[in-house]
């Protein structure tokens, strides 16, 4: 929980495939001192704020849903609707998840083979 920056997640989905992405690119999250943290089921709200006060740097990835489009209204609220400020905390997935996003980005052969 204590890192140098979190990632804040909606699901597991997104946490198991970015930690992986991210080992098989070399990168050691744990050694970096990034955390990848799913928020659905404790909210964004209290973790965003936590983050700021213990200094924490933080990024949040939504889905493209309407449950994404509601989280992505809570961080702009949070940082006062700030153009600037959304682009460096805050990225919506161009599809309603990161499942259909990754059929879309060229993984649909995985998603045939596992199914």
């Amino acid at each position: 929980m204590f890192a140098r920056c979190w990632l804040l997640v909606e699901g597991e989905t997104e946490t198991w495939v970015i930690n992986e992405l991210a080992r098989q690119c070399g990168h050691h999250f744990d050694a970096e001192g990034i955390k990848v943290i799913e928020f659905a089921q404790s909210g964004l709200k209290p973790l965003v704020k936590f983050a700021r006060r213990m200094g924490i740097e933080w990024h949040v990835l939504v889905d493209g849903d309407e449950a994404g489009k509601k989280y992505a209204a809570t961080v702009r609220s949070l940082l006062n609707d700030d153009r600037e400020e959304e682009r460096e905390h805050l990225t919506m997935l161009p599809a309603l998840d990161m499942e259909h996003f990754m059929y879309r980005q060229g993984f649909a052969d995985v998603f045939h083979r596992v199914a």
